[in-house]
């Protein structure tokens, strides 16, 4: 099987999916792209400053990203809401601090309903929605991962050395019980 060949401003490059660079550390120059991401993450994972890529030297960082009470609080406000018929309900009608809330897609705790392509005004729908690991989370009924690692702003392995539940995410910060409590409006 031959591999496509790739061109950059006119010149003839190495082909997909090689690394071939002037810059690379000693042996990486003739390595696949696969083999010099597994070093990063495997190399870099513990590495609290990162480390340069071993084909272009540019420093590489592999974060270790925790769930925080923010993100916990923004699940339980998504599971109190009665979503519309799509199931996703939007965001803006949620009390939200910051953007981490995002970041719970990073366990697999919601998903996002993409834009609409003929909409060029806005960046992202703004909706969400659970998904059924998120509910279970929520429900008490089971834990997660309390880290993830993140490389290049993805989602690359969870960090199974602690687990939480939704109580000890939500830590002295929150009382669980008092937030699942129904609103007056939900009572309606």
């Amino acid at each position: 099987m031959t591999k496509k060949k790739t061109t950059v401003w006119g010149k003839k490059t190495a082909p997909t999916g090689f690394v071939k660079s002037r810059g690379t550390q000693r042996g990486w120059s003739q390595k696949t792209c696969a083999e010099a991401n597994d070093f990063v993450m495997n190399d870099l994972r513990h590495r609290a400053l990162g480390g340069p890529c071993p084909v272009c030297l540019q420093t590489c960082k592999v974060y270790r990203r925790s769930f925080t009470a923010d993100m916990a609080y923004f699940l339980i406000q998504l599971f109190k809401l009665k979503p519309e018929e799509d199931g996703f309900v939007d965001v803006n009608k949620i009390e939200l601090r910051g953007g981490d809330y995002a970041k719970t897609t990073y366990w697999g705790l919601v998903e996002h309903k993409p834009k609409d392509p003929k909409d060029k005004k806005r960046r992202t729908s703004g909706r969400w929605r659970l998904t059924s690991q998120g509910r279970a989370f929520v429900q008490k009924i089971t834990d997660i991962p309390s880290h993830v690692f993140i490389y290049n702003g993805k989602f690359e392995d969870f960090d199974w050395t602690d687990e939480i539940d939704i109580i000890k995410a939500l830590g002295e910060f929150f009382d669980y019980e008092a937030m699942m409590q129904p609103t007056p409006e939900e009572n309606k």
